[in-house]
């Protein structure tokens, strides 16, 4: 028997047929068959339709020869998976804003990463807003729900503006990523209000929370 498959719509499925008797007419053409399509010409290699929702999918295919001869219908049984797994970063968070985005030490990353068909993470961070380099921090092939999916030493790094990126990938490669932006560094104390100086009524903050 066929072993069942698991699949995302963009993979291509290919038919291939041979007419083996030695004087025999020859292919004349293939054919398949998806769920409940009806017989469709095979031309060239085809794909899952998107429409189709995720789970159990009956390919037929057969062959037929140049003197009207039918082959036996071989079946095949795939799973379609066009769902990406979760990829959520909750701490540090892509919804802290101001001096809630800095981090120092050894920070302890929470998130989860979860999925059907799980396959792994990878947990990086780069330098700035649009980091086109990346240093890994943890990969791994275990999924985590609202867990520490890795630690993040960023002592010793640079103060300023980075990038954690959180990507889940499963069995057939579908993806998801989740960012969030951080500032290394302690906060500074950049105001101090005396007893001898007049107090202000205001103290305004930029759109960062600074």
């Amino acid at each position: 028997s066929t072993p069942d498959l698991r699949t995302a719509s963009k993979a291509l499925f290919t038919l291939a047929s041979v007419d083996p008797e030695p004087d025999a007419s020859g292919v004349g053409y293939s054919e398949y068959n998806i769920n409940t399509t009806g017989w469709i010409r095979y031309f060239t290699p085809f794909i899952m339709p998107t429409t189709f929702s995720d789970g159990d999918i009956i390919i037929s295919y057969r062959s037929v020869d140049k003197a009207g001869n039918v082959e036996e219908p071989k079946l095949i049984t795939i799973t379609l998976d066009n769902s990406c797994p979760q990829a959520l970063l909750l701490s540090p968070s892509s919804e802290l804003t101001g001096i809630d985005q800095n981090v120092n030490g050894m920070v302890s990353v929470i998130g989860t990463s979860t999925d059907l068909h799980f396959d792994y993470y990878r947990l990086e961070y780069g330098v700035g807003e649009v980091p086109t380099t990346w240093q890994i921090i943890k990969t791994s092939t275990n999924q985590v729900q609202e867990n520490e999916i890795g630690k993040w030493n960023t002592t010793g790094l640079q103060e300023g503006t980075y990038t954690l990126r959180l990507t889940a990938v499963d069995k057939v490669e579908n993806i998801n990523i989740a960012t969030a932006k951080e500032v290394v560094g302690t906060p500074k104390f950049l105001l101090a209000i005396h007893d001898k100086l007049s107090h202000p009524d205001k103290i305004v903050a930029d759109k960062d929370g600074y």
